[in-house]
């Protein structure tokens, strides 16, 4: 019985005594340096990409600039395999704004273990949108998708995206049920040598 105690206390130790997660990128393609194909509210791309293990997005970026239109909203767009959009948030993207990475953060968003695509749709047709996303990143996702006028067509553009997230960390639940599996097999092996 002092040995499932003890197991139980060094088991509780370790729990609390984990590490915080610290986010991470879920992916991050780098920034674009080739020819940058226009975006707009008839045209745009998405990236797709898989994760073995769930996390929590914080951030959804993209690497593009806004070529003196007006500016206005865009949405960054979570799909599913089949391109039916999961979820989406809305950002702005002022006139003029310089090459670099767009937005939105502080999302919080539970991603399951899977497959999607993420992708930045320009509003429209007022007020319009018109930017650009240059290709040619460094760490290219598996697929990349040109959406025109809601059609989905495969690309070799490889333009920039961005995911930032944290992992989903294991329940103290499971910490206590293994440390609790391991005392019942201790116990029963002191039961079975005596």
């Amino acid at each position: 019985m002092r040995k499932l105690g003890l197991l139980l206390l060094v088991a509780g130790l370790l729990h609390f005594s984990a590490p915080a997660v610290q986010a991470t990128y879920v992916i991050d393609t780098g920034e674009g340096s080739g020819p940058a194909p226009s975006i707009h509210y008839n045209q745009y791309f998405a990236g797709f990409f898989s994760v073995d293990d769930p996390w929590y997005i914080n951030s959804i970026q993209g690497y593009m600039y806004e070529n003196g239109s007006s500016g206005g909203v865009i949405s960054a767009v979570l799909y599913d395999t089949g391109h039916t959009p999961l979820i989406s948030w809305n950002f702005t993207l002022a006139d003029n704004a310089p090459l670099d990475w767009y937005g939105v953060s502080g999302l919080n968003y539970y991603l399951a273990p899977g497959s999607y695509w993420v992708g930045l749709k320009p509003s429209g047709p007022t007020p319009f949108v018109q930017g650009a996303m240059p290709t040619g990143v460094l760490h290219p996702l598996s697929n990349y998708a040109m959406i025109q006028l809601g059609t989905w067509y495969t690309t070799s553009n490889d333009v920039g995206f961005r995911i930032d997230g944290t992992p989903v960390p294991l329940p103290g639940a499971v910490w206590l049920l293994g440390a609790g599996l391991l005392g019942l097999v201790g116990w029963r092996r002191r039961k079975i040598n005596k």
